[in-house]
């Protein structure tokens, strides 16, 4: 078995040097009751890839909401997440070479998708239960890609390339089924790209977005692209209207991170903090980001809390 650094070391060779934030470990404070996953309809969860961990939370403990449970699996250096529509978890389990897969309400896996060779680092779910990865890495010495897993296949059945795809990213959905992947096409600050695949096309269409460091990306409620642009230790999200290669909006995020995650209707943001080990919670707008809560309990800076997902799922 292959092992890798985190994203997180790769993304701060790939750009400017990262330092790091508070070094002391927050206790998991979990609540005197325990919820199981599955019983609480309003999650958030949060991946840890170097402590190997996907704790959860319930919305409205907060603030700093304390740990109220967490899934089990056998993890290795784990990093995105994604829920869909369904409630079914899936995680890119990256040094494990696959995506582990929980059915709505299951603690434990339920299956699991293979991903040989490959290093899984992101993940996103269509609505007919196609699943699509981010290969940060292919095999030794090839350049990442993106596979695709018809619904109800454990194994690719295609592989998507792209000029910039050095390094694969992220992975999102828009909801006409297009296919957006972000990707550094170099080492170094200023080589990042986003780029597109149209529904049941394997060419990929060129954004003409550039980033300082590519990050995860997603859209809003009302259509608009989100990329997190990270450079060292900060990091801004960008807001696009699809079909531009010029932001909107630039948001500052507090520290640095690579993925987030909406609420069901697009009104809050939770971005995983991986410079600060925190979760940062935002009221929304495209041309704003107000922050409500900040949770910090089973974190560190150098538990590298990567991924971050919640439930229910944003609205298609």
């Amino acid at each position: 078995m292959r092992y890798r650094i985190a994203i997180v070391g790769l993304l701060c060779t790939l750009v400017a040097g990262c330092s790091g934030g508070a070094s002391s470990s927050q206790p998991a404070q979990v609540q005197p009751s325990v919820v199981a996953a599955g019983k609480a309809s309003h999650l958030i969860y949060s991946v840890s890839a170097s402590n190997n961990t996907i704790d959860y939370y319930v919305k409205g403990t907060g603030p700093n909401n304390p740990v109220a449970g967490s899934l089990s699996g056998s993890f290795s250096n784990p990093e995105g997440i994604a829920i869909d529509s369904h409630g079914d978890i899936y995680v890119a389990n990256s040094n494990a070479e696959n995506i582990l897969v929980y059915a709505a309400g299951s603690s434990s896996p339920t299956g699991s998708l293979d991903d040989p060779n490959e290093f899984p680092v992101g993940v996103a779910v269509g609505p007919d239960g196609t699943v699509y990865a981010a290969n940060l890495d292919g095999p030794i010495g090839a350049s990442g890609d993106v596979v695709v897993y018809a619904p109800g296949s454990s194994e690719p059945t295609q592989t998507l390339h792209a000029k910039c795809f050095l390094h694969v990213i992220g992975v999102a959905l828009d909801k006409h089924g297009n296919l957006f992947a972000s990707c550094q096409a170099a080492p170094g600050a200023g080589h990042g790209e986003v780029v597109e695949f149209k529904p049941g096309s394997a060419k990929a269409t060129q954004t003409h977005i550039t980033l300082e460091g590519a990050g995860g990306l997603g859209f809003d409620g009302a259509g608009h692209l989100l990329v997190i642009d990270g450079s060292g230790s900060s990091a801004t999200l960008n807001v696009y209207n699809v079909g531009s290669s010029k932001p909107i909006h630039k948001l500052k995020l507090p520290g640095a991170a690579i993925y987030f995650s909406f609420d069901r209707d697009s009104k809050e943001l939770y971005v995983a903090d991986y410079a600060l080990g925190e979760i940062d919670v935002f009221r929304y707008t495209p041309s704003k980001l107000t922050q409500i809560n900040t949770i910090t309990n089973g974190m560190s800076a150098s538990g590298g809390n990567i991924g971050i997902a919640n439930t229910p799922a944003q609205q298609e």
